[in-house]
């Protein structure tokens, strides 16, 4: 009885970590639970590189997690 809670309130919160967080934010990597993208997409030492990439793939506008959901604008003509 305890495993099937145990595994009900973890699938809840995969449920949270992967949908329902995301749910209202623009396209992006898909963060992993708790550290976000900070480890799995960012190269900090090339990070401009790797934000052109990012926007060529997900659109001007995308979510980073780091780990905390960050909106990134990826040119001023989505801005006017």
């Amino acid at each position: 009885m305890l495993a099937v809670i145990l595994l009900s309130l973890f699938a809840i919160f995969l449920f949270h970590q992967f949908y329902w967080r995301r749910l209202n934010l623009p396209p992006g990597p898909m963060p992993l639970p708790i550290i976000g993208n900070l480890f799995s997409t960012i190269d900090m030492a090339n990070i401009d590189n790797q934000l052109l990439e990012l926007k060529k793939e997900y659109g001007s506008v995308l979510t980073i997690w780091i780990p905390k959901p960050t909106v990134i604008v990826g040119g001023l003509e989505v801005c006017f």
